[in-house]
Parts: structure tokens; sequence; C-alpha cells
């Protein structure tokens, strides 16, 4: 019933999974004997058992989301669960990334030219705010060099098959146009060569279809897979001693720098993809908002690109080596473009 209403893949996995979960609980219990205390008992006997709180929040909304549908089919006389009571979920602080944190984690990144992948693809989910699952999603044809702007219109979601791309985003509002600086699009540019070199080494056994911005060699050039970019996180992060970073902290981080540089919360919102107000995809990019978001993009470029002269030592020749990145260029001329970027649209 669920797959006939339009739900996702993701969705409807994610449901399949609650039901398995929740039917030691339910599974005993007809509708017609359905009751808020029985639900509630659930719940009590799910706590018990050393279910979280905030798992049995998410239980307690796929049983709403069940009844509900089974009131629409004249089942039940009323959404049983509406009267239930479940436990309260303990807000956790949203983490973002602070400056020194986000200077140690460039610094140990941008050490180490092996990792360039990883270095574009951490430093385009700080300038953007985009979730994992949507940045190793992006192919080419959603970059376009032309007017500065990515297209977010793909995720990563679950299914019954695995993860798996799927076209759309998470929300409603997610399928967007994000107006990047020229010195984020400059990166993207160097990298897209980058990319052309790989293809080439790997000739016709490469996955020319999926045109993936950010790929896993060992698949042939097929999108690389969010779990794999949360393990290298892990490894790295632990390697080089330092604080333990979780992706979705890239996206707190931008969205709270975004606020300070004076972007409203509805358009921040609808830059990360939360608001319900589908984003006008043909706004004038030299708008104020679209400035403002130029000028956001600058000042991470900035800072990004300070973090990894940090690590260079003066006396080392930053000439461009066989897998080249933007900061590896002479690093006074970049700097001295991105600041003249900065300073004109300010």
């Amino acid at each position: 019933m669920k797959e006939q209403a339009g739900l996702s893949p993701s969705t409807i996995y994610s449901y399949t999974g609650c039901r398995k979960r929740v039917a030691p609980y339910f599974g005993h219990i007809h509708l017609n004997q359905l009751t808020p205390a029985a639900i509630n008992k659930a719940y009590s006997d799910m706590l018990s058992t050393g279910v979280s709180k905030a798992t049995v929040y998410q239980y307690h909304l796929f049983i709403h989301s069940m009844l509900a549908m089974a009131f629409k089919e004249n089942l039940i006389p009323r959404n049983y669960a509406s009267a239930a009571m479940p436990p309260k979920r303990d807000v956790k602080e949203v983490q973002a990334l602070n400056e020194d944190e986000i200077n140690a984690f460039f610094t140990a990144l941008y050490g180490d030219s092996k990792h360039y992948m990883y270095q574009v693809l951490f430093s385009l989910m700080l300038a953007t705010g985009c979730r994992i699952g949507e940045i190793c999603a992006l192919t080419w044809d959603n970059i376009d060099f032309d007017a500065n702007r990515i297209h977010i219109c793909r995720h990563f979601g679950c299914s019954k098959s695995g993860s798996q791309i799927m076209d759309g985003c998470k929300t409603n509002a997610g399928d967007r146009w994000l107006t990047m600086d020229t010195g984020i699009m400059d990166i993207l540019k160097e990298y897209h060569a980058y990319y052309l070199k790989r293809v080439e080494r790997f000739g016709s056994k490469w996955n020319y279809e999926a045109n993936a911005v950010f790929f896993a060699e060992h698949r042939y050039g097929a999108c690389i897979n969010p779990d794999t970019v949360r393990y290298f996180l892990q490894n790295f992060t632990k390697k080089h001693g330092l604080p333990h970073i979780h992706p979705h902290m890239f996206r707190h981080t931008a969205v709270s720098l975004e606020l300070q540089a004076g972007i409203s919360i509805a358009d921040a919102a609808k830059r990360a993809g939360h608001a319900r107000p589908v984003v006008d995809q043909s706004a004038d990019p030299t708008d104020e908002n679209a400035r403002k978001h130029r000028n956001f993009a600058t000042r991470v470029e900035i800072s990004r690109l300070m973090c990894y002269k940090a690590a260079v030592p003066p006396s080392m020749d930053l000439k461009l080596s066989e897998e080249p990145t933007a900061a590896k260029k002479h690093f006074s001329q970049l700097a001295f473009c991105v600041i003249m970027c900065y300073n004109k649209h300010t």
C-alpha cells in the first residue's frame, strides 16, 4: 500500500526496517484491540529492553503513519497513536566545527597530495552545505562552469537492493541551484582536468555513463559511496589525532557561516534544501542574495587556502605535481585573485 502511495524507495526501505523491529512489540495485537494504552505499553517494553528514547520516538512516528493510513481506509475509527505518549527525545545540540577545528582538519588534509579528491570533496561540502549523499551523487552535468553554479538534483538512498543513487533529493526543496564563487569553480575546473587524466588512464574500463565528480577507482569511475567517505573521514581524523568529525558537521558549519555572513534564515534554509518553497532556478545570479552566497564561498575559500599555506614550508617549491590542486598553484597569486574577487563583491 505504501509503495502505491508514491513514496521513495528509501522511505519504503526505512518503513520496512521499522516494521520488522516493532513487530515483536505490536505483532500480536489485532487492530480492533489496539488502544493508546496498548501502544504506551509497547513503548515501555522497548525502553526496558534497551531501545533508546530517540529510537522509540522514531518508531512512534512510523506507527502513527501506519495507523493514519489504516484510518483513511476505514480499518480503525481513529488514529490511536495520536493519543499515545511516546518518550520525549533528548534534544542534541547541533554540532558544527569551530575555526580551530576547520584549520586543523584542512591543514592535515592538504598536507598529503594523495588525498586530492577528498580535498576537493570536503572543500565543496563546506562551501555548499550539501548533504554527503548529494555531494557523492554529483555528476559533471550538474556543474555549470559558465554560470558558476551547481545543480543539486540527486542523492544516495537505501532500498532493498542496497545503497544507490536516486533522482530527486531528500526533501521537496532539495532540487536546487547553488551559486558559487569563482575561486571554488576554479578548483572544480582544475579537478576536472585531473578527472580527465584518470579517465584516460583507465580507458575503456572506465564507467563513462556515471560521469561522477567524485569517483571510486576500484569501481572504474562509479560515484563514490557515502559510506566510503565516512570511513575515510573516521580513519583520517584518528590517524592525525583530530577530534571526531562526522560528515554532517560540514553541513552544520556551512549553514552557521552563511548566517554569520548575513544570509537570512529563509535563504540559508533554501540553500541547504530544507525549506518547502520551490527555489527559483532562473534567479539572476547578480542579485543581492546570490552576491552574499558568493561572498560566503569566498571567505571559506580564503580560510581553506590559508590552512594550506600554514601546512607548506616557505621554502617548498609550489610547482604543479602529477596530481595538481588549485591550492598548490603559486599560492600568492591565487590568494590575491581570490581576495580581489572577494573585494569586488563586497
